[in-house]
């Protein structure tokens, strides 16, 4: 990695809302860390090599999600996320999803998957019910804590 590129990694994440970036290419490790911890994102590890430009968050659209509280909260329990990665409704491209809107499920079925760090890992179900909100999509972000499903009576 040269330095031009180790520059522009820094210009990005300085102009970005990421607090935490490490990036690591054969022999070089870089760890790059801000203060700032109310505004989590993710760059691809990759994009800066595609193009230098800064990753920017819409902040109103992301402070709508955390602080919004849904109506349907008091008719369910929401299955949380245990852990940060990459949500998958369904166990590939071509299957059916795990679960849907209206769909009765059972206490340990599979409501989804979360890959960290190439790790799928399975998401079960904490009661039986039906499910009445599907609050992520196919390859969405999600955090620590996130509201995946909403399963209700």
């Amino acid at each position: 990695m040269d330095t031009k590129i180790i520059k522009q990694v820094i210009d990005i994440f300085e102009h970005s809302d990421v607090h935490k970036l490490e990036v690591e290419d054969k022999d070089i490790k870089i760890k790059l860390e801000k203060e700032n911890h109310n505004i989590v994102t993710s760059i691809p590890f990759d994009s800066y090599k595609q193009s230098p430009a800064v990753v920017q968050n819409n902040s109103a659209d992301l402070e709508k999600k955390v602080n919004v509280k849904e109506k349907e909260d008091d008719k369910g329990n929401w299955v949380k996320s245990p852990l940060v990665g990459t949500f998958y409704s369904r166990p590939n491209e071509n299957a059916n999803e795990y679960v849907s809107v209206g769909e009765s499920i059972k206490k340990g079925d599979t409501i989804c998957i979360i890959e960290a760090m190439k790790v799928m890992n399975e998401i079960k179900a904490p009661s039986s019910g039906t499910v009445l909100k599907v609050n992520k999509t196919d390859g969405e972000m999600v955090q620590f804590d996130d509201n995946l499903v909403l399963i209700g009576e």
